[in-house]
């Protein structure tokens, strides 16, 4: 139930973006493992791109990604090489929607 609000939250927020050509299709969250699993139809192409993402929750109301893995080995180096870039914190969103969001992780 969480996982499919999350998801449905997800699509929103990359629809609302501009990234409306990334179709989440399954997110799975193990919170007892620190790792969510994602599929993706990207627009244009003909399989899924499967993701595991490894996480930690900071104590500055952020999310740090620790490890990342696709089935695509040049998009796990790509998505690694955007993160020396902007780095590996998300920030959370403020309020009782990150409070939630927290929670659920």
């Amino acid at each position: 139930m969480a996982a499919n609000l999350i998801l449905k939250a997800l699509q929103a927020k990359l629809t609302s973006t501009g990234l409306d050509w990334i179709k989440l299709e399954d997110f799975h969250l193990d919170i007892r493992a620190n790792t969510i699993s994602l599929e993706l139809t990207l627009k244009g192409e003909e399989t899924t791109v499967k993701a595991e993402v490894r996480y930690s929750l900071g104590s500055d109301n952020t999310i740090i990604v620790r490890e990342l893995e696709t089935n695509r080995p040049w998009m796990t180096e790509a998505l690694k090489l955007a993160m020396v870039k902007t780095g590996n914190r998300f920030e959370l969103p403020g309020g009782l929607k990150g409070k939630v969001i927290k929670m659920l992780l």
